[in-house]
């Protein structure tokens, strides 16, 4: 081969099939770059983000707690406490009330007396109450109801995660529509509560904890249904399960998405809050990096293999992305828990956790805190986007001349890069050494790809060079 190939070295083929110097001209097709040709301009998720209606009547306040940080804004956009004398607020997600026409957001709130991280006796966010708030417009203002289930651990709730029921589960034919499952704290993390309705914020039926076939971690959960009705689960690590019931059994699909997908910066165990939803034909998936400030976005056609990360920021505190329709613009100090609104079958809204100084800095009794903001978002231009990055010509089919140690229990072709991998200790690509004729050495492995193109789109002219 010539030049020795190092160890983790990784040949791209683009997903518009081009034709190098060197190579036989077997078929030659349009240059990558037309495939953008016609695109809408937005080159990451963050550009997706719409302008926000203002919400209050007296339009932006430029004297409220947050604002000397953030910018004027809508003291009426979202879920918040005015003046931030008794609660912080967090997490959030929104479920349409279809008989009603009002919209139920549920999070956590904790007494702002401890803080962020908790002070002069009062927990912070640790000591969170699991509450719902009501609105007759998706963008607010929302007015806190209280606690959704005051007698269950006292009402504790941190990581709300509110979802619809599917049809196809047993559970559904008992009337049972909606479910919160709960990351924290830790006496209640992994639990599913179920309800028949939305009114007075439900009547909620407390479930166990996922019961699991294997190794799935109980935070930061987010559970989806299926096109096909079953739930897909997702957790902190990147952790995948599903299950035909919210009763189980949960079947864990694979561990530790974020750290097996190429291009993800994981140096550092700060990966967290991730949310999962269907829609547009493919899965999709936000996680937020909270240590860097940024998060990712990455789809995939089954919602358990080949996730493909997508190019740019899903969000960052770096850029500034959130505006009103005025121009306007606002930048919180810290972005957290993103959750999506659907409705159509399209992304309609963000919501978002936002806190106006780094959380250390949130003491008891001073004008910081946080709150849960929904913003307008772009459904048919994140289409056209992950649309984009499956442009051109994909493989029609994969085949591996050789797996090796952990490979031999994958198989990782079948996408549009292959990877070829050589111990320049040895003589020939894929030879063992002296490590035996069995297994090669444990500090080695190596795997030769080869991917199949349908070329019969193109009238391809056969040339040799």
């Amino acid at each position: 081969m010539g030049k020795l190939l190092k160890r983790g070295a990784v040949f791209a083929l683009a997903g518009v099939l081009t034709v190098s110097a060197g190579f036989p001209a077997f078929a030659q097709a349009e240059p990558a770059d037309s495939v953008m040709e016609g695109q809408t301009g937005v080159k990451q998720f963050m550009d997706c983000f719409l302008p926000m209606p203002v919400m209050d009547p007296d339009g932006l306040s430029a004297d409220c707690w947050g604002a000397a940080e953030v910018g004027p804004r809508d003291r009426h956009n979202g879920l918040e406490d005015d003046d931030m004398s008794d609660y912080s607020y967090w997490d959030g997600g929104i479920i349409k009330d279809e008989v009603s026409g009002k919209y139920y957001m549920f999070a956590s709130r904790w007494d702002q007396r401890g803080g962020h991280e908790g002070e002069n006796g009062y927990p912070g966010w640790r000591g969170s109450e699991a509450i719902y708030a009501v609105s007759d417009n998706l963008y607010g203002p929302y007015e806190d109801k209280g606690l959704i289930w005051p007698d269950y651990h006292d009402g504790a709730g941190h990581n709300v995660y509110p979802f619809v029921l599917s049809s196809h589960d047993p559970l559904y034919e008992e009337g049972y529509r909606y479910g919160i499952v709960l990351g924290d704290p830790w006496d209640v993390q992994g639990t599913v509560h179920i309800s028949k309705t939305l009114e007075n914020g439900g009547e909620w039926t407390h479930l166990e904890q996922m019961n699991c076939d294997g190794s799935f971690t109980m935070t930061n959960i987010s559970i989806i249904v299926r096109p096909d009705g079953r739930y897909e689960a997702i957790s902190r690590n990147g952790d995948i399960a599903t299950s035909d019931s919210l009763n189980g059994p949960w079947h864990v699909e694979r561990n530790g998405l974020w750290w097996n997908l190429p291009g993800m910066d994981t140096a550092e165990d700060d990966m967290e809050d991730p949310v999962m939803w269907y829609s547009d034909g493919m899965y999709h998936c936000l996680v937020n990096k909270w240590n860097a400030k940024q998060a990712y976005y990455m789809t995939s056609y089954d919602g358990i293999n080949n996730w493909t990360l997508h190019e740019g920021a899903a969000y960052t505190p770096y850029q500034n992305f959130l505006s009103y329709e005025d121009g306007t613009e606002n930048n919180w100090t810290k972005l957290e828990r993103p959750n999506v609104y659907i409705e159509g079958g399209e992304l309609k809204a963000m919501l978002l956790s936002v806190i106006n100084v780094e959380k250390t800095n949130d003491r008891a009794d001073d004008q910081n805190g946080s709150k849960i903001i929904v913003t307008p978002f772009d459904g048919a231009a994140l289409k056209e986007f992950a649309d984009s990055r499956f442009a051109g010509n994909l493989p029609a089919g994969d085949t591996n001349s050789q797996t090796w140690q952990n490979e031999r229990y994958g198989n990782y072709g079948g996408q549009s890069y292959f990877q070829v991998q050589r111990d320049s200790g040895v003589e020939g690509l894929g030879e063992s050494g002296n490590s035996g004729w069995w297994w090669p050495d444990w500090e080695y492995d190596c795997k030769i790809g080869f991917l199949k193109y349908d070329l019969s789109q193109y009238d391809a002219s056969i040339t040799e060079k």
